[in-house]
């Protein structure tokens, strides 16, 4: 199973989740749940999971890279949810997007069918006009069961 830690080192990618979940090449998650190494890693500046009340019913996972963002760089951001089940259930569930200068947020309340993965990519360069700060890309669902939600950030400095 995938872990991270406060300050851990991770394969090419931020992984915040259950499940073990690996990101590959690019940015593509594995379906063997291990992350394929190219050698490359990076270090990650701030993890943030909240595990109150954690819905076992779904997989939310949320990345950001890079992890140093410089100015020149384009920091991307993924939000993923996956329903686990084998039933379809009904729930709320929120991406949010923040940056320095601005800030996204969407809900939508529905029935998310099984195996069912909602997802969401946001982009933000970084020039030498960019105010400096912290990119933020968090994700949650609700049901009538709880909420499971994952957060995580960088600093541009």
């Amino acid at each position: 199973m995938g872990r991270c830690s406060r300050r851990g080192i991770v394969p090419l990618m931020v992984l915040v989740g259950v499940g073990g979940l690996g990101v590959g090449s690019g940015g593509v998650p594995t379906a063997s749940g291990h992350a394929i190494s190219t050698g490359a890693r990076v270090t990650v500046p701030t993890v943030r999971v909240v595990t109150d009340r954690q819905n076992p019913r779904y997989r939310v996972t949320v990345t950001i890279a890079p992890a140093h963002p410089a100015t020149g760089d384009t920091v991307i951001a993924t939000a993923r949810i996956v329903n686990r089940t084998k039933h379809r259930h009904r729930g709320t569930w929120t991406v949010t997007w923040l940056t320095p200068a601005s800030g996204i947020s969407a809900a939508q309340l529905g029935i998310v069918k099984r195996g069912v993965v909602i997802a969401d990519r946001e982009t933000a360069a970084v020039t030498s006009t960019s105010p400096r700060g912290t990119y933020t890309i968090s994700a949650s669902i609700r049901d009538r069961r709880g909420t499971r939600h994952a957060k995580v950030s960088v600093t541009v400095k």
